[in-house]
């Protein structure tokens, strides 16, 4: 018996859920690979029943020798069934490179192609906020875990028709000569299956049960194999802190599942010893029917096949329909995820097609986090101006990037509204508002296995690039003279592990990111602290352009360097996730409030 499985999460699901998964599992086979598919099923059937039909086959020419050495006359019997042979043997050849032509091709899109692709577009029509769920990402893990179930459970399903198809070949010929005997074989086989399926079910429970610390597990995983967290690791010698998240998983995991596999494998003995003696029971019951001259000498060797065919098929059916339960478990944690209904996303409907930038209004807007209980803005009342330029200040945790996270909608406002043009954000299609917005936060990604071009025209995706913008974006950035300086300039790939690479430095990188979000040529522009690793004087010539010359754009500023807010129309001052001043740099210097205390402050620590 294969007790290979490794289910990892889930909970049991009743037979009318494992039919459920089976069947969406064959339609996606048959509507992406119907020939194959069948390819694959007729190799099968050819497989599990290619010692049965030998039997019968070579049955039949013992048969006509017998009777050919006893009658001469009979020597055209000898040659029909050396034909027959012949031609039967060539026909398995060509089920079996069937049977490997469908695998081989079937193989990388079940493994891989078709469940990739269904999870990465599922994860782009889901919120942030959604994604950033215990709940989600507990899906996401087991998702990931579990991605092989697309291609074992075709594997089951394939392997369970082969497996029905030999049996019924075997078991109808054994039930019309030898009926006692056939029901017997079958009833001696039920408890296999009621085993295998209890088995099954506890090993998923085990699996999640150990979700949690699995996930930890993974992380300090990734902790302990990446270069670039490594380095802080060895100098805080936390290896061996780290790595006991690793041992605890596994050594718990481990011990669960060896104590469910001790009991299943003697339990598994016991039958395998009951099925033995009933297949030997058989095997006499044939030759004592040989004996007393009611079936050939050539039947014999057919008859014991068959009895050996229906005890096996039936055990490896139960076997892989207690596998095919277990996948279906974890097919069916898949689906939940793939069929996940984002309450943040289900009302969207109205498409948003903006040719000027909009009036943006905040309207008694609270937001916490969630799972949070804590509101971390509270009464937000904002109206900005189409083509406003705007900054907003505050002290770290004052809530800014939250805020522009609001606007973006990264995340729903928990009350009040959030109208664009007078429309309720939560009401138009979040991927017709993206296309509105050209967005840099801090923690802005880096493409390093694309190539600078490719970094920047990711701005515009799904427009053909546009070179002499892209280089006025670099210029904008104030990075065209180092892209320019790279080997194969804006060909250049940005990593040193392919060949030719060259890794950027941190400003470099930023400058990049930067010259994305120019090439990006959106109505409404986010910079969330988009210059941190830039030295001034390069900050001040690219903040310098923004104002100047970007026209017909609402641009939302957040920085801590003053020099970078002063010249914005108005400047929003946040602290503790309200809004306490606003104005001009001059008009908050006058007030002589939060604004103008760390305007000072910062102005006092550069002149001395």
């Amino acid at each position: 018996m294969n007790m290979s499985l490794s289910p990892t999460s889930g909970s049991k699901i009743d037979n009318k859920g494992i039919l459920s998964n089976t069947w969406w599992i064959l339609k996606i086979n048959f509507r992406i690979l119907p020939l194959l598919s069948i390819a694959r099923i007729i190799g099968l059937i050819n497989n599990y029943s290619s010692s049965l039909v030998s039997s019968f086959v070579m049955g039949i020419l013992i048969d006509a020798v017998l009777r050919y050495a006893s009658n001469n006359a009979l020597r055209d019997g000898v040659v029909s069934a050396i034909t027959i042979y012949g031609i039967y043997y060539v026909l398995r050849g060509l089920a079996a490179v069937l049977r490997n032509y469908g695998e081989n091709l079937t193989g990388f899109k079940l493994a891989y192609e078709i469940p990739e692709s269904m999870l990465l577009e599922k994860l782009h029509s889901l919120s942030t906020s959604s994604l950033e769920s215990p709940e989600i990402q507990n899906k996401i893990t087991r998702y990931r875990e579990n991605r092989h179930v697309f291609q074992n459970m075709s594997g089951t399903l394939y392997n369970m028709i082969g497996v029905v198809v030999t049996f019924i070949i075997g078991f109808i010929p054994v039930l019309i000569n030898f009926p006692l005997l056939a029901l017997l074989i079958v009833v001696v086989g039920i408890p296999s299956l009621v085993m295998n399926k209890r088995f099954i079910d506890k090993l998923w429970k085990i699996g999640k049960e150990t979700t949690v610390l699995g996930r930890r597990s993974g992380a300090m995983v990734g902790f302990l194999s990446s270069p670039s967290s490594l380095k802080e690791i060895k100098l805080l010698n936390a290896y061996t802190s780290l790595h006991k998240y690793f041992s605890e998983y596994t050594t718990t995991y481990y011990s669960k599942r060896r104590k469910a596999y001790n009991e299943w494998t003697i339990i598994d003995l016991i039958l395998d010893l009951l099925n033995g003696g009933v297949i030997i029971f058989g095997i006499s019951v044939i030759i004592n029917t040989a004996i007393n001259n009611q079936i050939s000498i050539g039947q014999i060797a057919f008859y014991i096949a068959a009895i050996n065919s229906i005890g096996s098929q039936l055990g490896s059916f139960t076997t892989y329909l207690a596998e095919h339960s277990g996948s279906s478990q974890r097919l069916d944690e898949m689906r939940s995820l793939l069929e996940y209904k984002d309450e943040n996303r289900s009302n969207n409907k109205k498409i948003l097609r903006l040719n000027a930038p909009p009036l943006l209004e905040l309207k008694n807007v609270y937001f916490k986090y969630p799972n949070q209980t804590k509101n971390v803005l509270k009464n937000l009342n904002l109206n900005i101006q189409p083509g406003e330029k705007i900054a907003i200040v505050g002290e770290n945790g004052a809530g800014k990037t939250t805020l522009v996270k609001l606007i973006s909608n990264i995340y729903p406002v928990t009350i009040g509204e959030l109208l664009v043009n007078g429309d309720n954000l939560n009401d138009i299609e979040p991927s017709s508002w993206f296309e509105n917005m050209g967005v840099l936060y801090q923690d802005y990604n880096t493409y390093d296995d694309l190539t600078v071009l490719d970094n920047i025209a990711l701005g515009q995706p799904d427009e053909p690039v546009n070179m002499k913008a892209v280089i006025d974006a670099a210029k904008k950035a104030d990075a065209y003279e180092f892209i320019n300086a790279y080997p194969n300039k804006f060909d250049q790939i940005l990593s040193e592990r392919y060949e030719g690479g060259i890794r950027p430095s941190t400003g470099q990188w930023q400058k990049i990111a930067i010259a994305r979000f120019f090439y990006r040529n959106a109505p409404i522009l986010i910079l969330d602290e988009p210059t941190a690793s830039i030295d001034a004087v390069a900050e001040a010539n690219i903040f310098n352009r923004i104002y100047q010359f970007i026209e017909n754009k609402t641009v939302i500023i957040i920085s801590h360097r003053f020099s970078t807010v002063r010249n914005a129309d108005r400047i929003i001052v946040m602290d503790k996730g309200e809004i306490v001043e606003q104005g001009t740099h001059k008009e908050l210097l006058t007030l002589n409030g939060i604004y103008a205390n760390a305007y000072n402050t910062q102005a006092k620590g550069y002149r001395d």
